[in-house]
């Protein structure tokens, strides 16, 4: 069972880990995984499946641990009197076949003190007597809790004047579910019946419906009266030091150390946003993105126009100029550069870079709940994409339009009066040639009238002008404008590129949260590892065992 949850930890920690460096998980919830703790009593032993019973007294200063342990071995084992207050000490009692196969990690050897004894009614059972909770040594607290997850039975001691102690109590709170727990009001000739009833009113707050509370009086020299309930501590901790309740505690830690691990993993997977959180992290950068691209295209209709009516006075030189801006600059050039960043200036970056910094902000709005970690991550590198593609469509564009300016029909009758202007001239010239030959023959050999007058001469002339000027003003008039041309392939070209430059976005907003749902799906797979048919029995069939556990798990 250890090896199992042990290989299901090992690979949660490492999906934790890869999700921590990928921002899908924050700092502290890799620390609460780190807080599951998988040490459990057989880990002491080198035969845990046939250990001891563990039982530890538990309590702050002063209230007679120690002496309830020397009265049990009947022998001085523990340090008591004095040196109590300050004890640093953990101390063992245990009989000679057991042998330990080791001590908590990093747990220094010179703070444990061990007796061993021959008593074979109680030789399954291991006691440990651990420092005071309390006490002013400040490492003692720590060594409590290295104990801790070693404990099958913990025997929390208080006295009268004690048993509402404050730290006392929070410890128990919070290690209520995770031991089994028998109470005993020492130092009993102190107290009185009323004690007992505040104290069990108190461990029902604790999770305790029906706890066992025990009395007891530890004073040296003086006789064991009616109210010492000493020997039933003795023997009901004996009865319960067999395989089968072991087997059953050692059941009942593994399933909370799984319910943690569980509840640990099922908090990572819901940090990481829910699943309809995603539809509407797209619709809200879909609104995002449609009002800055509405924003960048208003605002550069200025620039656009400044970079056509330098189109207009530098025939080619638009063309030229984007396709040097992306060269190193000459010194021997006088010429004012033209490039992208007249259309791409740090107006528009800021105007880009809000509505990058807008998605990040809607992934970790309260509706959507994702870590923003990865997106500002990833988005990081779009930051200066959108000026390039810009220069490249742009540049694109105005290729295509000098190319082919204007549209199809545009470019037909274009081609037409290019002709005629060329055509119907030579028609013109030839009908006038033809009639001055014809007149000229028949004046000469007397067959027709006089020669040709000024009267055909300028009638001719004007038939070749008009032939020539008719069709070269219309050539003129459909002849797109050099700064239209480059207005409309401007536009075309800041369109394309804002629509690439979405495009691009949405690709590495898919890949996030692609790179989201591969981790969740993880931690889903994970959590079917934890749910283990085994654990899912009820486990203790002992009226005195279910008195000594929490309810409240």
């Amino acid at each position: 069972m250890d090896c199992d949850i042990s290989s299901i930890f090992e690979s949660t920690r490492q999906w934790a880990v890869s999700a921590r460096q990928s921002g899908w998980l924050s700092a502290g919830q890799l620390v609460e995984l780190d807080a599951v703790d998988l040490r459990s009593p057989a880990t002491l032993f080198d035969n845990s499946e046939n250990r001891p019973l563990v039982v530890a007294f538990f309590g702050g200063t002063g209230v007679g641990k120690s002496t309830l342990l020397n009265r049990l071995a009947e022998a001085e084992i523990a340090n008591t009197g004095v040196e109590r207050p300050t004890s640093r000490e953990v101390s063992i009692y245990l009989h000679n076949s057991i042998r330990l196969e080791q001590l908590p990690a990093n747990f220094p050897v010179d703070k444990v003190r061990t007796a061993k004894h021959e008593n074979s009614a109680i030789k399954d059972i291991l006691w440990v007597d651990m420092p005071d909770i309390d006490s002013t040594e400040s490492n003692n607290r720590q060594i409590v809790l290295d104990w801790l997850p070693h404990i099958d039975i913990l025997l929390y001691v208080v006295s009268p004047e004690r048993y509402q102690d404050e730290k006392g109590w929070r410890l128990l709170l919070s290690q209520a579910a995770n031991h089994a727990w028998m109470f005993i009001m020492n130092q009993w000739d102190k107290g009185d019946a009323s004690q007992i009833e505040a104290f069990r009113n108190q461990l029902s707050k604790g999770g305790f419906e029906n706890p066992i509370i025990l009395r007891t009086d530890c004073r040296k020299h003086v006789s064991v009266n009616e109210q010492d309930d000493f020997a039933q501590l003795r023997d009901t901790i004996a009865s319960l030091a067999n395989l089968n309740t072991i087997d059953q505690l050692e059941q009942r830690g593994m399933m909370l150390r799984f319910q943690q691990l569980r509840n640990t993993i099922q908090a990572s997977i819901e940090a990481m946003g829910p699943d309809e959180s995603v539809a509407t992290l797209r619709e809200q950068w879909e609104h995002v993105w449609k009002e800055s691209a509405d924003n960048l295209q208003q605002g550069m209709q200025w620039p656009i126009k400044q970079l056509a009516q330098t189109y207009s006075t530098r025939t080619g030189s638009l063309l030229k100029q984007l396709k040097k801006s992306s060269q190193p600059n000459k010194a021997e050039e006088k010429t004012p550069k033209l490039s992208s960043a007249l259309l791409w200036d740090n107006w528009a970056q800021t105007r880009f870079n809000d509505a990058l910094d807008q998605l990040t902000l809607e992934a970790g709005a309260s509706n959507i709940n994702m870590p923003v970690a990865p997106f500002k991550t990833n988005l990081e590198n779009l930051r200066n994409i959108a000026h390039k593609i810009l220069h490249t469509q742009t540049e694109l564009s105005l290729r295509q339009a000098l190319a082919n300016p204007g549209n199809i029909l545009q470019r037909f009758f274009l081609k037409l009066t290019g002709i005629c202007t060329t055509v119907l001239p030579l028609l013109a010239i030839n009908w006038a040639a033809f009639e001055i030959y014809q007149g000229y023959y028949q004046s000469s050999t007397g067959l027709g009238e006089e020669y040709l007058g000024s009267n055909f001469a300028i009638h001719s002339g004007l038939l070749v002008c008009i032939s020539w000027l008719l069709p070269w003003f219309l050539h003129r008039r459909l002849k797109p404008y050099a700064e239209t041309v480059a207005l409309k392939a401007l536009t075309r070209g800041v369109t394309a590129g804002l629509e690439l430059t979405k495009l691009e976005i949405d690709e590495t907003l898919q890949k996030t949260l692609e790179q989201r749902d591969h981790y969740r799906m993880a931690g889903q797979q994970l959590l079917e590892q934890c749910q283990h048919p085994v654990f899912t029995r009820n486990i203790s069939e002992s009226q005195t065992l279910n008195r000594m556990l929490a309810k409240k798990e």
